[in-house]
């Protein structure tokens, strides 16, 4: 079943409202990693380089203490046995 036209609009000005990922926002190791890795492919690389983000922060979560003179913050490892 094809969609209607209004729904098509309704689409068009749902994307419209969208936030723009800023390009230059892909920086680093991992905004390199996103531009090669989407070359070729319909991904777009905005969408790899927030996936690699927060594959990384999680990697990091087993190692991360903070600890200053003010504030000690101790993260619990809910995720891992």
């Amino acid at each position: 079943m094809l969609p209607n036209s209004d729904s098509q609009e309704n689409a068009g000005a749902t994307l419209a409202r969208l936030p723009i990922f800023p390009k230059d926002a892909l920086v680093g190791s991992l905004g390199e990693l996103a531009t090669v890795l989407a070359e070729g492919t319909e991904v777009p690389p905005e969408f790899i380089f927030a996936a690699a983000l927060t594959f990384f922060g999680a990697m990091l979560l087993i190692h991360v203490f903070i600890q200053s003179y003010w504030v000690i913050l101790v993260i619990r490892k809910r995720l891992l046995p």
